[in-house]
């Protein structure tokens, strides 16, 4: 799901395994598939400096202010820093009425 943001670029999801939202997935993005990730891994769910989030939950901020257009490509990994998932796509398309917020959830069997 993508929607509109004016304020910049970000996105969200959650990760579960067998329907049930679980935490400590660690989440990376690029601008390439399998590529040099763009930040430090988000983590799912509750953990120091986000106890409030909700179980599974991860939250990763491409561009704080101002919305750029560009190809994102989202995947976990695992502590080796290994991609353990497919690898997810979201386009946004910048300043305007477009995409610039995307939700992009993991699930496991």
């Amino acid at each position: 799901r993508c929607e509109r943001q004016p304020a910049g670029n970000w996105f969200e999801g959650t990760t579960t395994l067998g329907g049930q939202p679980v935490d400590g997935y660690q989440i990376v993005f690029s601008v390439a598939p399998d590529g040099e990730w763009a930040t430090a891994p988000a983590i799912t769910g509750p953990h120091p400096g986000y106890e409030g989030w909700s179980t599974g939950y991860y939250s990763h901020i491409i561009r704080a202010t101002g919305p750029i257009a560009g190809d994102w490509y989202v995947w976990v990994v695992d502590d080796a820093g290994e991609r353990i998932s497919a690898i997810a796509h979201w386009a946004s398309t910048g300043p305007g009425e477009g995409c610039n917020q995307a939700t992009v959830n993991f699930a496991g069997a």
